[in-house]
């Protein structure tokens, strides 16, 4: 078993009776302080619920492009039209949801 230090004994004395002081004398801690409800940002939510969406349907056109590839080359141009379909309307997506003003210096950057 590990023995204490002196310093570490004199620490937790010192906690103890800060604590036991006031409570001592009749002073009664004070309440705790409500703080504010987080915001939610919709925007932000809106995105990651996209994203998520998205993943899905990314795999499923990712996983019928990699079945249709084992065939011939007419066999993979249904699931490659339906890729390049679902990324233009990924984009679209993105054109028609801007980013909120405190990333707009950011993404005026990133802009091609």
């Amino acid at each position: 078993m590990r023995r204490i230090t002196r310093p570490t004994r004199f620490a937790i004395g010192l906690c103890i009776l800060a604590i036991s002081v006031p409570l001592a004398c009749g002073m009664e801690p004070s309440p705790p302080t409500p703080t504010a409800a987080p915001t939610v940002n919709a925007n932000l939510a809106d995105f990651t619920t996209r994203v998520r969406v998205s993943a899905t349907a990314r795999g499923a056109l990712v996983q019928a492009l990699a079945e249709a590839s084992a065939g011939d080359v007419a066999e993979m141009a249904a699931p490659a039209r339906a890729m390049f379909l679902w990324t233009r309307a990924e984009l679209d997506w993105l054109d028609a949801h801007g980013p909120d003003p405190c990333y707009a210096d950011a993404h005026a950057e990133a802009a091609p």
